[in-house]
């Protein structure tokens, strides 16, 4: 069997690679539980309740896509249509950032780069910092702009309840979305290695 060089086990990468259509089926379903997730966590701190069944289908696809397509190079025996298929993994994050989404572009693009590809400490610690910066101003916006400001005799119900429980599953969405990611800021020049079938024993 062929192995991944500086990649995590629990890597995207790895589990598809090791584990071919059944690995891709698994992240394809974890990326639709995420979108799940992600919808009932828009509900929850939603303060009016109302989503349409065509926004909440488009939110289950967006995140199915993003994992399948993150994950389908590494199962492709030939790298015939690797570019294509870059082109679309690079589109399935796209569209993520529509709408309110796209507050979490900074994080997910400069994280995506200190995770997953091979950059300068430098740049890196600096991708760290702006990315830590982002989040944290998406909190401050969702947090004091439009909680504390906004009812400032709830502090305790309004701002730590919904404010800290919406904050701390925003980071985890964020941070989801991140281990997704892999797939596209592998260096298509490893393919060749890193599409390998098993070898015969």
């Amino acid at each position: 069997m062929s192995h991944i060089k500086n990649h995590k086990k629990l890597s995207i990468v790895n589990l598809v690679t090791n584990f071919g259509i059944k690995g891709l089926i698994f992240v394809t379903t974890l990326g639709l539980s995420l979108g799940i997730i992600s919808r009932l966590w828009m509900r929850s701190i939603a303060f009016v309740k109302e989503f349409s069944l065509s926004g909440t289908l488009l939110i289950l696809f967006v995140f199915t896509a993003l994992a399948f397509f993150q994950g389908l190079p590494f199962v492709i025996k030939s790298n015939k249509y690797l570019k294509f298929i870059k082109v679309l993994q690079v589109i399935s994050i796209m569209l993520l950032f529509g709408g309110a989404g796209s507050s979490m572009a900074p994080f997910i693009i400069m994280g995506g780069f200190v995770l997953w590809y091979p950059l300068h400490k430098n740049i890196k610690l600096l991708f760290s910092i702006l990315s830590v910066l982002n989040i944290l101003y998406v909190g401050y916006l969702s947090i004091y702009v439009e909680l504390v400001s906004k009812y400032p005799t709830q502090f305790i119900d309004i701002v730590l309840g919904r404010g800290l429980f919406g904050f701390f599953g925003l980071f985890f969405i964020y941070c989801s979305v991140l281990w997704f990611i892999e797939g596209t800021f592998v260096n298509f020049n490893n393919t060749k290695t890193l599409v390998k079938s098993k070898n015969p024993d």
